[in-house]
């Protein structure tokens, strides 16, 4: 489970929520860049159950879907279709999310 002060939510559901479009990040944010070790160091975290750090997002309002939509990206390029379902922008942790969809969907060789 993933943790916060606010809630905690399973990597499945979260993954879901990535691949439907609900998070973005800001196209000034670096795209994602770790190497292997560090995805694979995140994956032994996970399952070891220790803290992976926070993931920081904030909502946005509805009217931020039709307006800024050319100043975001979503996290995987694949799921660039369902954008219409922004309901946060990621403002710190990309990485830990972007290796968590690729640990999930086995894109990535552990």
């Amino acid at each position: 489970m993933l943790m916060s002060t606010a809630y905690a939510k399973s990597l499945k559901d979260l993954v879901n929520e990535i691949k439907n479009g609900q998070y973005v990040i800001p196209e000034i944010q670096r795209s994602f860049v770790w190497n292997n070790e560090k995805v694979e160091a995140l994956c032994e975290s996970i399952y070891n159950g220790f803290p992976i750090g926070s993931i920081t997002v904030w909502k946005v309002e509805p009217r931020f879907r039709e307006q800024c939509l050319d100043l975001v990206r979503p996290i995987d390029m694949k799921f660039k279709n369902n954008m219409r379902n922004i309901e946060s922008l990621v403002i710190d942790g990309l990485q830990r999310l972007s290796s968590i969809l690729l640990i999930y969907n086995g894109e990535i060789e552990l």
